[in-house]
């Protein structure tokens, strides 16, 4: 592996109840974001992700499942410069709880976009307690732009750390492959 890796995950059928809510409001593209942190972290690989609180998963746990589809993504660039953002994620928002409030925002953003056409991406979302995976991801590429190449932060650009969710993560992620910027690492169906 050379470069951070990034994915994004659907859950098929059922899920959480969070799960179902991201489904009717954010769209069916994508359900959860997560980093995967490298082998030269640890010794196999594992997901950083938001879940009741910041945890460290195998990657292992998402193979396989057959109610789980993935895509996870690598963006190119030196393995030292990619462990150095995944040990400042690691040290800033492991065992921070989950941002649950925040989802009530993504609600209200998508009765704006959805009723009135307005663009809610830029609009202050008042709930800051807590981490959500998404925002996880905001940061990783913010620290793309400033350890690696400034236009990374393009990317993200539309968004505050907190208006983004896992479907823009995803148009995210695919825009970036589209433009050279990042390659698709393994795919689940």
């Amino acid at each position: 592996m050379a470069g951070l890796i990034l994915g994004t995950l659907y859950v098929k059928k059922g899920g959480n109840f969070l799960t179902r809510l991201q489904k009717i409001f954010a769209g069916r593209e994508a359900t959860h974001s997560f980093v995967v942190l490298s082998q030269q972290i640890y010794e196999e690989h594992y997901l950083l992700d938001a879940q009741a609180v910041m945890t460290i998963d195998p990657l292992a746990r998402i193979k396989g499942n057959t109610n789980i589809s993935y895509k996870i993504y690598e963006i190119p660039m030196l393995q030292e410069t990619a462990d150095y953002i995944c040990k400042k994620l690691l040290t800033s928002y492991i065992g921070q709880g989950y941002g649950v409030l925040q989802l009530i925002w993504f609600v209200w953003r998508w009765f704006n976009e959805y009723f009135f056409s307005r663009d809610m991406r830029k609009k202050n979302n008042p709930f800051k307690q807590g981490i959500i995976c998404s925002e996880l991801f905001w940061y990783a590429i913010v620290e793309v732009g400033k350890k690696h190449n400034m236009k990374y932060w393009n990317y993200v650009h539309p968004y505050l750390a907190d208006t983004i969710h896992s479907v823009d993560v995803y148009k995210t992620l695919e825009e970036m492959c589209a433009n050279g910027d990042c390659k698709i690492w393994e795919v689940q169906e």
